[in-house]
């Protein structure tokens, strides 16, 4: 099912964590692809003052479901230090 523009995001989580004192961007999104099996993506950036500084993943996974992907930017936002 499309739903338009087929780079619209429908999913967008971002939360701005400190760790080790630097401070990343846990975002994730769904680009609504659907020619790719795991349309659904959590991310981490670099970020300082609440903005990514660089846009170079520093870890990335995808999911298949908005739920799944709901889940996994929880666990990501969670577990930082073990990723």
């Amino acid at each position: 099912m499309s739903r338009g523009n087929p780079h619209e995001e429908t999913l967008r989580l971002r939360d701005y964590i400190v760790f080790a004192g630097k401070q990343y961007c846990i975002s994730t999104v769904d680009r609504d692809y659907s020619f790719i099996e795991y349309p659904f993506k959590t991310a981490i950036f670099p970020a300082k003052d609440n903005k990514v500084t660089c846009y170079v993943e520093e870890y990335f996974v995808r999911y298949r479901t908005q739920e799944e992907a709901v889940k996994g930017h929880k666990y990501v936002c969670e577990h930082l230090a073990e990723i």
